[in-house]
């Protein structure tokens, strides 16, 4: 089908009725009006159909080849390549994967990164995954073990979620469910099972 038939009105009945306030409404209007209404209702809602699920995800086998922008058609030709934590001064190619406070983005634009929020506004970055609830740090020191505790040396990203602490070692992430106390931006204190 094509596209639905736009609905254009016909009559103007509050024009008629205040031109003509004693007469009876024409319900041959009316019924244009109506008529071209669900005309083109209809045929809105059959295109729909066309494209969308019942749960409100695209149908399955909508989306083809030509319907995909240049930039999508590129980032799916490059080879998708994991480069691990987003570092400033690096030349980045289409394609490349990196992680970034909690989230794994992939490169759509060949870049070398300066500020990867001035970056991101770019458009240069996609988000391919967050765990929107974390928040993202980046350790540096050593923390100092007390009775009932171990010592975790993390000079690499991590972050605090709930009672779990995600680890991220060479992109891949480890959770450790402990309760903890945040005692400053680098350093998390666990209280865990010995």
């Amino acid at each position: 089908m094509a596209q639905p038939t736009k609905y254009d009105r016909k009559h103007n009945l509050t024009a008629y009725a205040t031109s003509n306030p004693a007469a009876p409404y024409k319900a041959s209007q009316h019924d244009d009006e109506f008529n071209a209404i669900d005309k083109s209702l209809d045929e809105t809602h059959a295109n729909l159909q066309k494209i969308q699920r019942d749960d409100g995800q695209l149908r399955n086998a909508s989306v083809h080849g030509d319907s995909l922008s240049g930039e999508v058609l590129a980032l799916i030709a490059a080879d998708w390549v994991p480069t691990g934590q987003w570092v400033t001064a690096k030349a980045y190619k289409v394609g490349d994967i990196v992680e970034h406070l909690e989230a794994s983005y992939v490169a759509s634009t060949a870049h070398v990164s300066g500020t990867f929020t001035l970056d991101r506004g770019s458009g240069f970055w996609n988000l391919l995954s967050s765990s929107t609830n974390n928040t993202g740090y980046v350790a540096t020191e050593t923390l100092v073990a007390t009775a009932g505790q171990k010592v975790f040396n993390l000079g690499l990203s991590y972050s605090v979620g709930g009672t779990a602490l995600n680890v991220f070692v060479n992109g891949l992430k480890q959770r450790i469910t402990a309760d903890y106390v945040e005692t400053a931006s680098t350093t998390v204190t666990f209280t865990y099972p010995l």
